[in-house]
């Protein structure tokens, strides 16, 4: 079984311990309950390499930190880091579950924190950090997650991933 510390050590980023540690619960639970290593699961999106899901989920980490702090030096918005720390690491764990599954991966990645007692300010950054998160309104935390996520994809496959949608 991976360690998730290990894996994206910037999960000692958090500081509220509450969230932590059911943030490791939860990644440990999907690990066993899908029976996958996460240490060598693939992201998917044509990108093979064993660990690039972890991988990513911690540039994610890291990009979105950055974001943070240029939001909160230049605009002076405050950013809850605790949640976007585990945001990105959760935002794509339940593809481990498969692609064609018939809930996609946000919402099976949202009851997953859900069902762990994270904070539903996670919970949300989960659901929406993908395409079917454009028709609601998002926190900050989970505007950044959206963003760095698809521009990471975008870096490493070079295909552009966002859509545009007409809103009423």
């Amino acid at each position: 079984m991976a360690n998730v510390v290990e894996l994206i050590p910037e999960v000692n980023l958090i500081k509220d311990e509450k969230i932590r540690e059911n943030l490791i619960s939860a990644v440990n639970a999907i690990e066993k309950e899908s029976g996958v290593d996460l240490a060598q699961f693939p992201l998917g999106h044509g990108i093979t390499e064993p660990g690039s899901l972890m991988s990513h989920s911690r540039a994610l980490v890291k990009m979105a930190l950055a974001v943070a702090d240029v939001i909160e030096e230049i605009n002076n918005i405050k950013v809850n880091r605790d949640y976007l720390i585990a945001g990105c690491i959760l935002h794509d764990i339940a593809i481990v579950y498969g692609r064609e599954n018939e809930i996609k991966h946000s919402f099976t990645g949202a009851f997953l924190a859900r069902d762990h007692n994270l904070p539903e300010e996670i919970v949300k950054i989960v659901a929406t950090h993908a395409k079917e998160g454009e028709l609601v309104k998002r926190s900050l935390e989970a505007t950044i997650v959206y963003h760095v996520d698809f521009m990471h994809l975008e870096i490493l496959t070079g295909e552009h991933y966002t859509q545009v949608i007409v809103r009423p």
